[in-house]
């Protein structure tokens, strides 16, 4: 005999936790064109070949905006993760992944830029 949904703001929470999700991956994806942009550009065989000017630094507005973007994404995948472990209660329920995954994935990359850059 199947369970009579009986929550209230099931449905609601699970539509928050999937735009959470949109936004939070969106954000990581704006993350990545800016990182593409602010970055040093490669020197290779070609480039020295025919002595072209590269630009050996990041570009510094553009790694603000990353560093912004990047901290934006990890408070929201943060608030996802909490929001998601404060209305999983029964064995039903699942632990979205993505949002533990995004967080180290924005964790790693500033650290990287506030320990190497």
């Amino acid at each position: 005999m199947a369970q009579q949904e009986r929550r209230r703001r099931g449905n609601k929470v699970q539509v928050l936790l999937a735009c959470l999700a949109f936004a939070s991956w969106s954000l990581l994806l704006v993350a990545l064109l800016l990182f593409h942009y602010a970055r040093p550009e490669l020197e290779t065989g070609l480039v020295r070949y025919f002595e072209l000017d590269v630009r050996t630094h990041w570009q510094p507005h553009l790694k603000n905006y990353l560093l912004y973007v990047l901290w934006g994404c990890s408070g929201l995948s943060l608030l996802s993760f909490v929001i998601n472990l404060r209305y999983s209660r029964r064995k039903q329920d699942k632990v979205w992944f993505n949002f533990i995954m995004l967080l180290v994935i924005c964790a790693v990359s500033l650290l990287f830029f506030y320990l190497k850059v």
